[in-house]
This record gives C-alpha cells, structure tokens and sequence, in this order.
C-alpha cells in the first residue's frame, strides 16, 4: 500500500545535495539526480557505540557519515574508522548481497 509523500523540506535538501556533492560515490551524478537522491534520503543520529549495520545481514540502505566517526568492523576486528563524506552499505545496496562488515 502507498501512503501520502511527504512534503519535501527544499532547504533540507539543498544542504544534502551540497553534502552528497562532496562525497566521492556520488561523483558523476548530476545535480539532478543528487536532488532526487537527497529527496530520498532521511536524516538520522546514532549514538555512540550504536550498530548502523550488521555483517552477514542483508540490508536496503546506505549511510553517509555526515558527522563524528563510525568503527567499520569484519568479525571483530576493526578495520577501519571513518568520518564525514564516508559512505557505507552501498556495496550491499548496489549487489544485493549481505553485508561484508559491520558498522
């Protein structure tokens, strides 16, 4: 079933086509189609320690480190720590496959 579409927030995503500008993935993509990534796209906070993606799972989103840091761990060692202008989950997204780390 659909439901109403939100109103988009223009301002809102005036910002997230100027963040989603500077980070490499979206490279190459037109100012429209980061407009109508940034329309899809919804704003979240984590805290600290919490678990944006779980290794093996299979998932239906990426995230963008828009601030602070994020551990990227295989198993359970860490193998990466990434900040602002990161992205994670895409390879899962784009492939259709379960995640290969957790984040």
């Amino acid at each position: 079933m659909f439901g109403k579409r939100k109103k988009v927030d223009e301002t809102k995503v005036a910002d997230l086509v100027s963040m989603l500008g500077g980070v490499a993935f979206f490279d190459g993509f037109s100012p429209d189609e980061l407009h109508r990534v940034a329309e899809l796209a919804e704003e979240m906070s984590a805290d600290e320690g919490a678990l944006l993606i779980d290794q093996g799972r299979v998932g239906q989103e990426c995230y963008v480190i828009a601030e602070g840091e994020a551990g990227v761990l295989a198993g359970d060692e860490l193998i990466a720590t990434i900040g602002p202008g990161s992205i994670v989950g895409e390879s899962a997204l784009i492939e259709h496959r379960p995640r290969n780390a957790s984040v």
